[in-house]
């Protein structure tokens, strides 16, 4: 029997009768995140497999097949990751404003960057693709936007200063970003981009 993760990733899925696209929608990712966890072709990201952990309601450790002294402790993962979101101020700046930023890791250490984004016209090719680009979310609408992305995701954090991007990078998720700071120096998560992209 196949005991990859990707293998009991699935097992628990249709144990559970829940598509892959309900899985994603469950952690937030997309459904073809969630195939390649299954076909293993990545694995999944500390975040993702602590939110499927308890969407199935087994533990890390079953998830990863990994029981024996000298594995990676997840407790010990998930007090740093609770540390790293409180080294953000979370405040949100006057006369700023921001966009709604994901960023996932794939064990391979590719980045995949996403946004809360918006329609922004077609290429001129033929047929033509549709052009997205990250949603700018003005001063007073942003308490709203971390209130969608709280319900929907989880709480994001704030990024302000060139300082906690490299924290925003050790971990990803959610992050509501000042567009000034995303322009100048993260601005593949801006746009613009084809359509197809990984969004939020």
């Amino acid at each position: 029997m196949n005991d990859s993760i990707g293998a009991r990733i699935k097992s628990l899925r249709e144990k559970h009768n829940i598509t892959s696209q309900d899985l994603a929608d469950m952690i937030g990712c997309s459904r073809k995140t969630i195939q390649r966890y299954e076909n293993d072709v990545y694995e999944p990201t500390y975040i993702n497999l602590d939110r499927m952990s308890k969407a199935f309601n087994v533990s890390i450790n079953y998830l990863i097949g990994k029981e024996q002294d000298g594995d990676l402790d997840y407790v010990k993962v998930h007090q740093f990751y609770k540390r790293y979101k409180s080294l953000f101020t979370n405040e949100i700046l006057e006369n700023e404003d921001y966009y709604w930023i994901s960023l996932e890791i794939a064990d391979d250490g590719t980045y995949i960057p996403g946004c809360y984004s918006c329609w922004a016209g077609f290429t001129e090719d033929s047929p033509p693709q549709e052009i997205r680009e990250a949603r700018r979310f003005i001063h007073s609408d942003v308490p709203a936007a971390i209130e969608l992305c709280t319900q929907i995701k989880e709480p994001p954090i704030i990024l302000n200063k060139i300082s906690e991007i490299g924290l925003f990078y050790i971990f990803g998720g959610q992050a509501i970003a000042s567009c000034s700071l995303c322009d100048e120096h993260m601005p593949e998560f801006v746009g613009p981009y084809l359509a197809g992209w990984d969004f939020v």
